[in-house]
């Protein structure tokens, strides 16, 4: 999993909220250190901040899904509303800031993890639910 933020202290929220699952959490300081770290681990997932300077979070995904096909892409974002292109680049999974470390494994898990239908389920009311 790739973390990719122009924010040194949510990247390392993001590391202290995930340490304890069963994932290797990769960190990116930045939009050109994100696409050099996604080429080279080709991640199943990443965590990605919708604003950073010199490239936005929509453009990186774009990018990011030229070079890897379809990689899930989860933004984070201080914003209430999401436009309908991240929406889609997103399918619909974001995580506002400040965010909930309960939320944040929740998305993890359901995108990556490899769980029941029941767990899916409930992972996705959950989601949904907050």
């Amino acid at each position: 999993m790739l973390c990719v933020d122009d924010d040194p202290g949510i990247l390392g929220a993001l590391e202290r909220v995930l340490r304890r699952t069963p994932y290797k959490i990769v960190t990116a300081l930045g939009p050109k250190e994100g696409l050099r770290q996604a080429s080279e681990l080709e991640p199943d997932l990443i965590l990605l901040d919708m604003m950073m300077p010199g490239m936005s979070g929509k453009e990186f995904a774009v990018e990011v899904r030229r070079s890897l096909g379809d990689v899930p892409v989860v933004f984070i974002t201080g914003r209430d509303d999401i436009d309908e292109e991240a929406r889609q680049l997103a399918r619909d999974h974001y995580i506002r800031k400040p965010f909930s470390n309960r939320y944040v494994r929740n998305i993890v898990e359901l995108l990556v993890g490899d769980i029941s239908d029941e767990r899916r389920e409930e992972l996705e009311g959950a989601v949904k639910g907050t």
